[in-house]
């Protein structure tokens, strides 16, 4: 069986969806995370930089989990405007470069 490329396992995320909603549904929509530094070229990837390492956020993943899923709070992400575009691209709204 393929494995693919989707990411998989306990792995840190950005939580994308608004404030309004995650206070109102048991769900979140988030981006994964990876420590795996490649393909950095592509524009629905995005670096970020973590107290511990760097990671890339990987936004043609964007899905929607339970909220109870969630572990910790490990801060707060400062590429919001990176991350947005990286949505647009992956998502095919205008606005988003690529």
């Amino acid at each position: 069986m393929h494995k693919g490329s989707v990411q998989g396992g306990a792995r840190p995320v950005i939580i994308v969806s608004n404030d309004a909603c995650n206070e109102a549904s048991g769900i979140v929509t988030v981006i994964p995370l990876t420590s795996q530094m490649k393909r950095l070229n592509l524009p629905t990837h995005i670096l970020i930089h973590l107290g511990d390492g760097d990671s890339v956020a990987l936004a043609e993943q964007v899905m929607t989990i339970d909220q109870r899923l969630l572990d910790h709070r490990m801060g707060r992400c400062d590429r919001e405007t990176e991350i947005e575009d990286a949505m647009k691209v992956q998502l095919g709204l205008r606005g988003g470069e690529g």
